[in-house]
């Protein structure tokens, strides 16, 4: 019987530049479905659209009862029942994360390593062990709006500074990320766990005080 490993992970957020990423270690007995919830928690999203993941074109990994269709996959298996291990045995493999896909965050998940359960000293899984910057809002409009609401902040002058300072919340910095938070929200009953960096503290993802897509400038 194969024993247990440990998979170490880096999950990137594409076309979104200075990087946001969040490192994990998962057990590769985890459904895809329980990754998910992990992604989620640790990037600091609400958890409040549809995603799946994705091996190329050919494998999409999805809660199947929810679509009605495989949104052209060759195949396409149940994150509910598919463990990490069926489709992730050595590192240097990268797969997809698709999130929300009106937004359409895309997140690029890569195995840095897979180590032996029993040689680590850490006892609960899953487990954040690094990270930089904030998650952007939900509903924001994706990387471009993200962008653009990120360069109204910055900028007093800019002729949405006002409506995008009062949609975020006051304390909203993208630059921060707090591992500890991270791992509350993963083990809420266990004590906080500490990086081997500093991170500055702040909350996981900013709250909302209203729901409002942002919409690129006029010409």
């Amino acid at each position: 019987m194969k024993n247990k490993s440990i998979l170490k992970l880096k999950i990137t957020l594409l076309d979104i530049k200075p990087t946001i990423w969040r490192r994990v270690l998962v057990e590769d007995t985890m459904v895809f479905d329980k990754l998910h919830a992990v992604i989620q928690k640790v990037m600091g999203w609400d958890n409040c659209h549809m995603y799946d993941f994705s091996f190329g074109p050919e494998l999409r990994i999805s809660n199947a009862d929810e679509f009605e269709d495989n949104w052209g996959a060759e195949e396409d298996l149940p994150a509910a029942k598919t463990k990490l291990s069926k489709l992730i045995d050595e590192k240097g493999i990268k797969f997809l994360y698709n999130y929300d896909f009106g937004d359409g965050w895309r997140h690029q998940i890569l195995v840095e390593d897979i180590l032996d359960l029993g040689k680590l000293k850490e006892t609960s899984y899953p487990v954040c062990l690094d990270g930089k910057r904030a998650c952007p809002p939900e509903d924001c409009g994706g990387s471009w709006g993200y962008m653009e609401l990120i360069e109204a902040l910055k900028d007093p002058e800019d002729d949405r500074h006002d409506e995008m300072s009062e949609w975020v919340s006051d304390d909203f910095d993208p630059e921060h990320f707090s591992v500890n938070d991270a791992n509350l929200l993963l083990r809420p009953s266990k004590k906080k766990v500490t990086s081997s960096k500093k991170v500055k503290s702040t909350s996981v993802s900013p709250k909302k005080k209203s729901v409002k897509k942002v919409k690129p400038p006029l010409d």
